[in-house]
């Protein structure tokens, strides 16, 4: 027993996940409950002590990383700010695409990845070049036929993901942070 104590001690999110599994043997349908559904785990590169680090500043999910105050959280946790930009950014596309559980948010995923899409500003990208006719056709017809369900969609699905990140605060900041460098850091040959 104290060797239990200290792992989940020294090891919180394991204490807990052991608590759950030992829980749901007895309470199957309760603990459907406490399952989240946007987990932190599902984000690349993302270990169990980045994980700790967020719980000791109350983001629990991806939710609540994407909502995060993105300074706030840089200060505290002490996380490489191209890491926590990238966490922030995976963490907005996956919450606009729908749960992974569900056959469309995990199909969703794993198709966009595939075509290379992994961030809410890897999407964002895509459409602009579609808009700026510098990506062709095919592409983008192939990104949407992922996204949607039936043809012709109504709506079309990609559009639609592509409205919404514009309303998300911390897009912005992304945005910024992966502009930043690019324009003001070129090197002088």
């Amino acid at each position: 027993m104290p060797t239990l104590a200290f792992v989940i001690g020294v090891f919180p999110v394991l204490g807990w996940q052991i608590i759950q599994a030992i829980v749901s043997l007895a309470f199957k349908r309760i603990v459907l409950v406490l399952k989240e559904q946007y987990p932190l785990s599902e984000l690349d590169g993302l270990n169990i002590w980045y994980e700790s680090r967020f719980l000791e500043e109350g983001i629990e999910d991806m939710q609540n990383l994407a909502t995060a105050n993105l300074v706030d959280v840089m200060l505290n946790t002490r996380i490489p700010i191209n890491r926590l930009v990238d966490w922030i950014d995976q963490s907005l596309l996956y919450l606009h695409l729908g749960k992974k559980d569900t056959d469309y948010g995990k199909r969703a995923r794993e198709k966009l990845r595939s075509l290379g899409v992994r961030t809410a500003t890897d999407l964002e990208d895509l459409i602009q070049r579609k808009k700026d006719s510098t990506t062709s056709s095919e592409t983008i017809a192939g990104v949407e036929r992922v996204l949607n369900k039936k043809d012709p969609p109504e709506p079309n699905i990609l559009e639609c993901i592509y409205a919404t990140l514009k309303n998300e605060p911390n897009l912005f900041h992304i945005q910024q942070w992966k502009k930043f460098p690019s324009e003001y850091l070129q090197v002088s040959t």
